[in-house]
């Protein structure tokens, strides 16, 4: 996946400004250092970084994906290091926002992962996840056989807020922003050739093909935008916990 992980998660020309202006308004502080935890390939770390002119670590535990990410034009701002989000490589109360997005439904103990960050997190930091939630669902489900079982790896919005606020955090921002996949369903179908969604990794062989095939039959019928709802969740410490 490594290899072809930002063909088959390229962005729409103003999708990562549009992202960064959410996070920016709903972190609301001042930031001079971010963990982009679960960074991939670095498709965050570097904006992330430009934005809040901040020094920027990606973490990751995948040694593939943080020599794609490396390979990326970065500031000296910019450094990764391997490193799991049940034990992130960082000193106690060393960040002001731990950033992560699309991998909560990774992380092997969420609760373990939300404790960490409370560590690392400084008095007035916060934490800030970005993922899909299998409420949402997806434009892949009317294509893929079978896809909906998919997203039962998903966590669910209240999972991910009972793992930070069990953890010492308070919710202070929970929105659902409407994301743009694609350009049109023909955009949408050379993506997933790529296969780099996990849930479409999750389909067997056969159901993937037959999917493909399906939205590329219908690619021509269909030119509107390819859209799917994600939530963005800020967590801030407790002042009842300290």
């Amino acid at each position: 996946m490594p290899e072809t992980y930002d063909r088959g998660r390229k962005q729409p020309d103003g999708v990562l400004e549009m992202w960064l202006d959410r996070i920016e308004a709903a972190v609301a502080r001042k930031v001079s250092s971010i963990i982009d935890l679960g960074c991939g390939t670095g498709r965050f770390t570097e904006p992330l970084a430009k934005r809040f002119n901040a020094a920027t670590i990606g973490v990751d535990p995948s040694s593939k994906m943080l020599t794609q990410a490396r390979a990326r034009p970065a500031s000296e701002r910019v450094s990764y290091l391997q490193g799991a989000g049940e034990q992130i490589p960082a000193a106690d109360e060393s960040a002001d926002l731990i950033f992560s997005s699309m991998a909560f439904h990774h992380f092997k103990s969420p609760p373990l992962v939300a404790r960490e960050c409370y560590r690392v997190l400084r008095e007035t930091g916060a934490a800030c996840i970005r993922n899909s939630t299998r409420e949402n669902g997806s434009p892949y489900e009317a294509y893929f056989p079978n896809y909906s079982q998919t997203l039962t790896a998903l966590p669910a919005a209240t999972e991910i807020i009972a793992a930070f606020t069990q953890s010492g955090f308070d919710l202070s921002v929970h929105e659902t922003v409407a994301h743009k996949m694609a350009d049109n369903v023909a955009e949408l179908a050379e993506k997933a050739s790529f296969r780099a969604d996990s849930t479409l990794i999750r389909l067997s062989d056969n159901d993937f093909e037959r999917g493909l095939a399906n939205m590329r039959a219908a690619a021509s019928a269909h030119n509107e935008p390819a859209m799917i709802d994600i939530d963005l969740f800020v967590f801030v410490k407790s002042p009842l916990r300290a």
